[in-house]
């Protein structure tokens, strides 16, 4: 029984972005650029949009851009960093409220950041968790 609790501890705690020493854990480094990569990739969403979709905003077209885009950068922004799975979705966030922000500076029916927190911030965090999920996975094969 203790056996297969540690097991599950050390599971949530890899997903968690844990299974790295303290130190790379503290390292404000690592979580910086993986939220600056998120904004980056957040931004990019938003900015392809027209040519992908034809539609200025990737939500009103009737294909599984948005969606599917956010998922794949939620699940790149895990897979290409050493710290907790949440901070490259938070730069998704980001990188989408600020676009959202500029591009249309006197706002819509509902401001930026709650619309892109309703429809844009499950995506990539799914992708991200099951990105370090992989990660993890890959990781205890090595060992």
């Amino acid at each position: 029984m203790a056996a297969a609790a540690h097991r599950w501890g050390v599971l949530i705690g890899s997903i968690g972005g844990m299974e790295e020493s303290p130190a790379t854990i503290a390292s404000p480094v690592f979580a910086v650029a993986r939220v600056i990569f998120g904004v980056a990739l957040g931004w990019a969403i938003w900015a392809l949009s027209p040519s992908v979709t034809g539609e200025a905003e990737p939500w009103d077209s009737m294909t599984p851009y948005y969606s599917g885009s956010l998922f794949i950068v939620g699940l790149l922004s895990s897979l290409l960093g050493r710290s907790g799975f949440y901070w490259g979705p938070i730069g998704i966030y980001i990188g989408q409220a600020a676009f959202l922000s500029m591009a249309n500076p006197q706002g819509g029916i509902i401001p930026a950041p709650i619309a892109v927190a309703l429809f844009g911030t499950i995506q990539p965090l799914i992708g991200a968790l099951l990105g370090s999920g992989f990660r993890y996975m890959l990781k205890a094969r090595k060992k």
